[in-house]
């Protein structure tokens, strides 16, 4: 093992208090049993032998060859860890090692530390009773290997953690080897081989490895594999199977698995070499497809029945080793590690942006609920309305803070609306920071009261009915009030010529009241979508106040992504080669051709020509309404 080992690594597992009937099971006897590679009980007990032919002339003379070269070295623990230099267990985990074989219990003080272990002690023990299914020695075997498991995943290193598949890489292990010779192999195989599993995120690790197989197998035959990529519905997740089948010898024969391990060991860069690997496999897969198919297009599940049968069929892995070996003159590792890194970054920043996109989503969904819940129940939100109603007749002159905010408008209505105080306070404080972009603290009320109208409704024509009865009486809204809110918004010079203009002398009704929105096209704008317009800006909409300046001021809405949306957001009809896709010049929403068809200028957001805009933003903006 190398001249690394420190006191508590030198210690032998087998001679912990274990109690007699446990030490007994390992005697010499039952170790030749157990040690059964010179038959085939093994490959029919943990595989089934897929090719008799295959496997026929494996043992007839190669496999013999074999376990003498493994001999020389004193068994399979020297031949798999030869001159590998292997860290010992510090002395605290190793006395956790002693508790967990021993049983004996913790302090109470210690219980906490003891959780994580415990919950990976109780994973190991649901797939121990399984792994040894009609082995002659199953009962000692099963020991040896929930020993062996606990030592790595409960006391070596914690952060190992345990994926089902482990028990039968220490299945394959106990059966060649005793316990303590068994545990230091699996440690080689865990900390050198899967490492980047443990110290990051697995599922990005695994997916990281797939990609770099991809990309690898195609430089090296690119003819050959452009058969694979054919595949309708290819992707390179496929690999993920083959790359835990190597691992965790799920598939593999154990001949093979044993000789693959030994050359990813014994390695410059084992991780690196397990991608080379696994990368000769997929491509003698391919060859062996080619020569079947003749070049013809291939079914996905023909791929991966195919790749399936490569690993089963395999018991002398020389020839895949010696590709990959080869592979390095064609693809130094330094180059295969630099796409590596590349792909790993790139992975990473993909992962942070998902959880960007997804803690926005949630909030979106939150606030959605909210105004769900208010939409829902008409009595609510007529509450809610008369509410902001009477604060516009007698406060929208007031600057408020965010606490006076919340006061205002949370505290009587929690109960009606039916949602937690603090969810619903977390909605107005972001309508309140997206209003406050002076960081003053202070807001205009009236400011505060439009934006919260815009936000309760879900179509344009909600957002416009929430405005109107925000401002009405008695169903019709004063010519007076208009004008205050032109004034919010900074255009009353437009909205007084627009009432002029059309002989408006009196209060508007809510069909007046949608025409004369025109007169103040910032807000009319408002009214068409609350999509955000400003990342991580939950609450705000496609315009934005400004309390410093008290207007109300025209941003060009953010297009939504062709790749977020595969659907008309109006009619909900798929996109398709023929059906293409349009962006509303007013709102960015992705629509079909047929709910967009309608051009008009939009020259307050930088249109002074006729262009596109969908069914509903044209409701609201067309003259003729």
């Amino acid at each position: 093992m190398g001249e690394g080992l420190n006191r508590a690594a030198q210690l032998p597992l087998d001679g912990l208090q274990l109690g007699r009937s446990r030490s007994r099971t390992w005697t010499p006897q039952h170790r030749r049993s157990s040690g059964v590679f010179s038959n085939r009980r093994l490959d029919e007990w943990l595989f089934p032998i897929e090719d008799e032919e295959a496997y026929a002339t494996w043992v007839s003379g190669p496999r013999q060859q074999w376990l003498q070269s493994v001999q020389r070295y004193g068994g399979f623990r020297g031949w798999l860890l030869e001159g590998l230099e292997l860290r010992g267990m510090d002395d605290k985990n190793y006395l956790l090692g002693l508790r967990w074989l021993s049983g004996v219990a913790l302090p109470h003080s210690a219980q906490a530390e003891w959780a994580q272990r415990k919950t990976i002690a109780e994973e190991i023990e649901k797939d121990v009773p399984r792994t040894f299914p009609g082995h002659p020695c199953e009962a000692a075997l099963a020991r040896s290997s929930r020993d062996i498991l606990r030592m790595l995943c409960c006391a070596r290193n914690v952060t190992v953690g345990y994926t089902q598949g482990l028990n039968f890489t220490a299945a394959v292990l106990s059966c060649t080897m005793g316990r303590d010779e068994a545990f230091w192999c699996l440690t080689a195989l865990a900390e050198s081989v899967a490492a980047h599993f443990v110290s990051g995120n697995m599922l990005q690790g695994a997916v990281a490895d797939c990609e770099c197989i991809d990309w690898l197998a195609s430089q090296l035959e690119p003819k050959l594999f452009a058969l694979c990529r054919s595949s309708e519905g290819y992707s390179s997740v496929i690999f993920a199977r083959p790359l835990c089948t190597l691992l965790s010898c799920c598939g593999l024969p154990v001949d093979a698995t044993l000789q693959c391990w030994r050359a990813i060991l014994h390695s410059s860069n084992p991780r690196i070499f397990l991608l080379r690997t696994l990368a000769a496999f997929v491509l003698q897969t391919a060859a062996r497809l080619l020569a079947a198919s003749s070049g013809a297009s291939l079914e996905l599940p023909e791929l991966m029945e195919a790749l399936q049968k490569t690993f089963q069929q395999t018991y002398d892995a020389q020839v895949v080793l010696s590709a990959a070996a080869a592979s390095v003159e064609i693809l130094p590792d330094s180059t295969l590690s630099k796409k590596l890194e590349e792909i790993e970054q790139r992975l990473q920043q993909s992962a942070a942006e998902s959880h960007q996109r997804r803690q926005m989503e949630n909030q979106k969904l939150q606030e959605k609920r909210l105004k769900q819940l208010v939409l829902e129940d008409r009595s609510a939100r007529q509450s809610l309305l008369r509410e902001m109603q009477l604060l516009w007749r007698h406060e929208r002159h007031r600057d408020v803070s965010q606490l006076d905010f919340l006061m205002l408008l949370a505290a009587d209505h929690l109960d009606v609306i039916g949602v937690k105080s603090s969810t619903w306070e977390a909605f107005l404080s972001t309508v309140f920071v997206d209003l406050d972009s002076s960081h003053s603290g202070m807001v205009l009320l009236k400011h505060a009261l439009i934006a919260v109208a815009l936000l309760l409704g879900e179509t344009p024509l909600e957002r416009v009915s929430a405005i109107f009865s925000m401002l009405e009486i008695e169903s019709l809204c004063l010519r007076d009030d208009f004008l205050e809110l032109a004034e919010a918004t900074g255009q009353e010079n437009s909205a007084s010529e627009w009432l002029v203009a059309n002989g408006i002398t009196e209060n508007l009704n809510q069909n007046v009241f949608i025409k004369a929105l025109l007169a103040l096209p910032s807000l009319a704008l408002a009214t068409l979508s609350t999509l955000d317009s400003k990342p991580g800006n939950a609450g705000s909409f496609s315009i934005s106040f400004t309390s410093s300046s008290g207007t109300l001021l025209p941003v060009a809405p953010k297009w939504v992504p062709d790749e977020q949306q595969v659907a008309c957001q109006l009619c909900s009809t798929s996109f398709t080669c023929c059906r293409r896709r349009h962006h509303c010049r007013a709102c960015g929403r992705r629509t079909c051709r047929q709910c967009s068809g309608q051009r008009l200028a939009l020259a307050i957001i930088g249109y002074p020509n006729p262009v596109r805009v969908c069914d509903e933003c044209f409701f609201v903006l067309s003259p003729a309404v």
